[in-house]
C-alpha cells in the first residue's frame, strides 16, 4: 500500500473517531412505524403543563437536548411535562399561502384594471371571488397544524440519548 493511501485511511479513522452523536427528540406512535424526529436547531411547537396545571404553548428552535429535558428559547422543558406537539401540514400550509398570494394578486391587478376602465372598483364577481379566497385562507389557517396528544396511548414522546454509546476507535 502506498503512503498516500495510508495517510487517507489514517485521516478517515481520526475523523470517524471524533464524531459525536446528538440526542434526538422522538415523537412516535406506539406499535407503529410512524414517528417524527427533532434534533438541535429544529423548529417545534409544544403545549406543556406548568406547575399550576395550566397548559402553556411554547414554540421556537430547539437549542439543546439533554437526557430528560430540552431547551427551547431559554425555556427548560421536561419531557414528562409535554402534553401535545403540533406539526404543520405541508399541503394545507402551501394552500394557505397560495390563497393569500391570490388575494394579493387579485387586488394588485384587477382593482387597478377596473379603475382604468372606468368600471366599479369591485363588482359583484370580484366580491364573490375575493370573499371566497379570504374564507379559504382562513379555513386553511385553522387546520394547518395537526395536534399530537402525547398520552402514551396514541402518541408518546421520548429522548433518544446516543451519548452513552462510545466509539471503539
Amino acid at each position: 500500500m502506498s503512503i498516500q493511501k495510508t495517510y487517507i485511511i489514517l485521516i478517515l479513522i481520526i475523523c470517524i473517531s471524533s464524531l459525536q452523536a446528538q440526542n434526538i427528540l422522538l415523537l412516535e406512535k406506539p406499535g407503529k412505524i410512524k414517528n417524527y424526529k427533532y434534533k438541535k436547531g429544529d423548529e417545534i411547537h409544544l403545549s406543556i403543563l406548568t406547575n399550576y396545571n395550566i397548559l402553556e404553548n411554547i414554540s421556537g428552535k430547539i437549542k439543546k437536548i439533554n437526557s430528560n429535558n430540552l431547551l427551547i428559547n431559554n425555556n427548560k422543558i421536561s419531557v414528562k411535562d409535554i402534553k401535545c406537539v403540533y406539526r404543520e401540514r405541508f399541503f394545507v400550509s402551501f394552500m394557505e399561502r397560495a390563497c393569500y398570494n391570490a388575494i394579493l394578486g387579485y387586488f394588485i391587478f384587477i382593482i387597478p384594471n377596473n379603475i382604468i376602465n372606468n368600471d366599479k372598483i369591485i363588482n359583484k364577481n370580484d366580491a364573490i371571488i375575493i370573499s371566497s379566497l379570504i374564507s379559504s385562507t382562513a379555513m386553511f389557517g385553522l387546520i394547518k397544524e395537526k395536534k399530537y396528544i402525547t398520552d402514551n396511548k396514541k402518541w408518546r414522546i421520548k429522548i433518544l440519548d446516543f451519548k452513552d454509546y462510545k466509539s471503539n476507535f
